[in-house]
């Protein structure tokens, strides 16, 4: 057993339907644990039927794609420095610090603007009071320092806005960290056409 901590976001969507999916039906939750130098990002529905995980080794900044389907279970390995499977990108980006700061979930956070091509800009909060280097890098935002709180994401056709709702220690198995012997490794290219046939 370790000791983690654990962020629990609530999951907005951004538009009414993904592809042809109303987003209505789609996980609201999505929770991020922190363990010496791991994260794991996962977001899961369906009654337990589909699950979405990206677990990160922050030192070398590489991020296995875990994907449970049904019955299916699917891992990619990222190389140094890549981006998870199935998160988008934003091209030209440019990050802006305010200044502002205020208190969310207990925690300093300050405010970011992120602009990126023709999208509307965006407000990015994160705090340095949880200690962990390099806790972005499933995100398109690993140069801002400090652990997200609020942020914007998007998924293959899914965009996302998340906030945090929870924040935790606790104590959980070891094996949640690790990818489980029954995932099966695919390439990038099969991972993210697989994600992307969920929303058709």
């Amino acid at each position: 057993m370790i000791e983690v901590k654990v962020l629990e976001y609530h999951v907005e969507y951004v538009d009414d339907v993904a592809g042809s999916v109303p987003t209505s039906i789609l996980p609201e939750k999505m929770s991020l644990i922190f363990y010496d130098q791991k994260a794991l990002t996962t977001i899961e529905g369906f009654l337990g039927q589909f699950s979405l995980s990206y677990l990160a080794d922050l030192k070398k900044q590489r991020v296995v794609t875990m994907l449970k389907l049904f019955d299916r279970n699917f891992y990619y390995q990222g190389e140094e420095g890549e981006l998870p499977a199935g998160i988008v990108s934003f091209e030209d980006m440019i990050i802006e610090k305010t200044g502002d700061s205020a208190m969310i979930m207990d925690f300093m956070a300050r405010k970011y603007i992120v602009r990126a091509g023709e999208i509307d800009s965006k407000e990015i909060w994160s705090t340095e009071e949880i200690d962990i280097r390099n806790p972005n890098i499933i995100t398109p935002y690993r140069e801002i320092p400090g652990v997200l709180l609020q942020f914007y994401s998007q998924l293959s056709v899914l965009k996302m806005h998340l906030v945090i709702e929870k924040y935790q220690e606790k104590t959980i198995s070891e094996d949640m960290m690790q990818v489980p012997d029954s995932f099966k490794r695919i390439s990038k290219s099969t991972m993210e056409k697989t994600l992307e046939e969920l929303f058709r």
